[in-house]
């Protein structure tokens, strides 16, 4: 797509009209200037109002895509050609889009994994440790000792029982 070439064919329909860049960009609802960055090539118009943009130049969107009138014979084959190049550029814009994650994506990752590997060098501070076990959960703490206690009880237990059954005077009762 050829913006200069549709923005002269923007303006040509323009005057062909009767009206003004004021005039068009007031029924519009848009700027004057946007309209003179259309007719200058800078900018094309938004697909939201392509459709109004037409209506009121008396064109159709395959007549704007290509900047030119076309015959009702070409008309196939230009509506293709249109189809094809704004399926080019998207894929071209999706490629600059996808080049820009990487490059944001690989420098943020790398530093994560810096972080991740110098903070393993790096010993945490009691107060610290305080501070992230007490903000961690207080269930977590008190259920400790409890869980504790009942090991030392289940371990006395078996301490016991292994203690009896080595005692000399241990022997089973036969009935």
């Amino acid at each position: 797509m050829d913006q200069i070439k549709v923005g002269k064919f923007i303006a040509a329909c323009r005057k062909e009209q009767g009206m003004t860049q004021a005039n068009l960009a007031e029924k519009l609802g848009i700027s004057d200037r946007a309209v003179s960055k259309w007719e200058t090539g800078k900018s094309m118009p938004d697909s939201g109002i392509m459709l109004e943009l037409c209506e009121l130049l008396k064109i159709n969107v395959n007549e704007l895509l290509s900047g030119e009138r076309i015959m009702a014979e070409s008309y196939d084959k230009r509506a293709e050609e249109n189809l094809l190049e704004m399926r080019r550029q998207v894929e071209e814009k999706n490629r600059q889009l996808l080049r820009t994650e990487y490059l944001i994506a690989f420098p943020a990752v790398l530093a994560g994994l810096i972080l991740v590997f110098v903070a393993s060098f790096v010993e945490m501070p009691v107060w610290l440790r305080i501070a992230l076990s007490t903000a961690h959960g207080q269930n977590e703490i008190h259920e400790m000792p409890q869980m504790r206690t009942e090991k030392l009880a289940e371990e006395s237990a078996d301490e016991r029982r292994i203690t009896a059954k080595k005692a000399p005077g241990h022997r089973r009762k036969n009935r």
